[in-house]
């Protein structure tokens, strides 16, 4: 897994202050309508083996992320088939015609940050 960002609070706290994540480049691999840029960093996405990973950090909590995104799939014409929030992770289900594919988010190591990491079959 990648570490999407370093606490710098120097007692080793994890609510200290915490490095910016660097963008990555290039976004050509996100499918249309997950557009995650809108939401946090996207610091890493790509195609491979027929499957697009892609991974960002957002400076909102999960709770205030989870319908939006949830909202982005649908309006991007993906049907939602699970899903599942706990408040600190939530985990969003969906497909659109034969492909399938899934969101997670997960309360970051910094304070205020949620990790999103995409995984869907094009």
């Amino acid at each position: 897994m990648l570490a999407l960002g370093a606490c710098n609070s120097g007692d080793g706290g994890l609510a200290g202050k915490c490095e910016s994540p660097q963008a990555a480049a290039d976004l050509s691999a996100l499918p249309d309508g997950i557009a995650l840029e809108e939401y946090g960093t996207v610091v890493r996405a790509r195609k491979s083996n027929g499957f697009v990973g892609a991974q960002a950090v957002a400076d909102a909590g999960v709770d205030k992320l989870y319908t939006p995104l949830l909202n982005l799939l649908k309006e991007g014409g993906y049907e939602i088939v699970g899903e599942d929030n706990e408040g600190f992770e939530a985990e969003i289900f969906f497909t659109r015609e034969t492909n399938s594919g899934f969101l997670i988010l997960r309360q970051g190591d910094c304070a205020g940050a949620t990790n999103i990491t995409l995984t869907y079959g094009a």
